[in-house]
């Protein structure tokens, strides 16, 4: 019984995990767009901070004040 019990799970999770990928795919399909955004923002996310910006120089300066200190 036990053996069946596992089967059926693993029958039902095989199931699922298909249906994830369908519709995983007619979603890439519906809207191209939205999946480029998405790696988009990954590398702008990914990009390093400029050093101009006035919050890193500020946060500069105080670590090295603090290490002066």
């Amino acid at each position: 019984m036990l053996d069946r019990e596992t089967r059926r799970e693993k029958v039902i999770e095989a199931k699922n995990r298909e249906i994830r990928l369908k519709m995983r795919a007619t979603r890439i399909e519906a809207d191209p767009d939205a999946h480029d955004g998405l790696n988009r923002a990954r590398r702008d996310s990914d990009r390093a901070p400029k050093a101009s910006d006035p919050l890193i120089r500020q946060c500069e300066q105080e670590f090295e004040s603090t290490i002066e200190a």
